[in-house]
């Protein structure tokens, strides 16, 4: 068993902590102020990430260590990860108020199942067994259920 399981579970977690106390949030203050407020707090924290690596490179991991960055070689697509997360920041709250929280993440995360099984198979070549294709068509199968119930 991988020991790096105990990530994605955290992660799955605080995407469901984010987006129902985003909700919240929305509710208070409206979705756009509660987006606005993760902006903030994400800039801030990532700053200081940013500057960590610049100014302590010795104590981070090498992942985290920075490159050279050289700007002339921005593509207009390094845009697209920072639109996704605006719009899963957006997103994700507005989707629980219409549909209710288990629906939304049982959606969500049988789309990414789905997904990363299609951009493993087709983009990194990786492949696949019999076993992953009936998992992916269960979950799928199965969000459907809840979806509809």
């Amino acid at each position: 068993m991988n020991l790096f399981f105990g990530l994605p579970i955290f992660l799955g977690l605080t995407v469901v902590a984010q987006g129902v106390l985003n909700r919240r949030i929305g509710s208070e203050w409206g979705l756009s102020a509660a987006v606005l407020l993760n902006a903030i707090v994400f800039l801030v924290v990532s700053a200081a990430l940013f500057f960590s690596a610049k100014f302590f490179p010795d104590l981070l991991p090498d992942y985290l260590k920075l490159q050279s960055i050289d700007t002339t070689k921005i593509k207009w697509w390094f845009a697209i990860p920072g639109l996704c997360g605006f719009f899963l920041v957006l997103g994700v709250p507005w989707s629980i108020q219409i549909n209710g929280a288990s629906r939304t993440f049982i959606l969500l995360i049988a789309s990414q199942i789905i997904l990363s099984l299609l951009y493993e198979r087709f983009i990194l070549e990786v492949p696949m067994s019999n076993l992953k294709y009936l998992g992916a068509f269960i979950a799928a199968v199965g969000a459907a259920l809840f979806a509809l119930a």
